[in-house]
């Protein structure tokens, strides 16, 4: 494929419109003002540390923009400045909504796992493909219409569940190293503020045997 490279020959490429449903459900203008629901804006969707669910709010002190009616695994990808990988996997609750600035993906043909379709849309490809399709400099965007015309790699189903396990266990070990080494990067900033204000308090002297 030339914009991915070689895949294994038993593998199929699909344009994500044949494979899910997107932007599904909406809610209504007439919906009750004191509904309330989790409110899922780009900010608070990170591809590596997911999605950050913060308080219930009402309709009526939402954004005009709080809209997209999602359930449980459903996968959404920003649809602006899809750069910076606001992209993620809804979490087991009840009640949440989430920005018009999102695409809703939800699979409607069992060919897919919800998981192994969260990955393709996070890869470097598919990222790529969709800013090829972008409009805009300073907020490039895509409409999802455009998005859902986007091919994917997909290996039979019982591949992907060993490919998203070995991910998800890849991930698991490199991100414990990654919170290892920030704690200790942190531990030696402190370490160089501490022995800083010791030297120039005259705590600590320096003297020629040190140097």
């Amino acid at each position: 494929v030339e914009w991915i490279g070689d895949i294994p020959k038993h593998w199929k490429m699909y344009r994500l419109k044949d494979l899910v449903s997107y932007n599904q459900e909406t809610l209504p203008e007439n919906t009750d003002p004191d509904y309330e629901f989790y409110y899922i804006e780009i900010g608070d969707v990170d591809h590596i540390e997911g999605i950050s669910i913060n308080e219930k709010v009402s309709f009526s002190s939402s954004p005009s923009r709080a809209r997209r009616v999602v359930k449980p695994a459903d996968v959404i990808v920003s649809t602006v400045r899809t750069y910076l990988r606001a992209i993620g996997v809804v979490p087991e609750l009840d009640d949440v909504i989430c920005s018009t600035g999102f695409c809703v993906l939800r699979d409607n043909s069992g060919v897919i796992d919800q998981r192994f379709l969260s990955y393709s849309v996070r890869s470097e490809w598919f990222v790529s493909e969709v800013i090829s399709n972008s409009y805009g400099v300073s907020y490039p965007a895509i409409n999802s219409s455009t998005l859902v015309r986007i091919s994917v790699v997909v290996p039979p189903i019982n591949e992907q569940i060993k490919i998203v396990d070995f991910v998800d266990s890849t991930m698991k070990e490199t991100n414990a190293q990654i919170h290892f080494e920030e704690k200790r990067m942190s531990l030696l900033k402190e370490y160089r503020q501490s022995l800083t204000s010791s030297v120039v308090t005259g705590k600590l002297r320096i003297t020629e045997e040190m140097l």
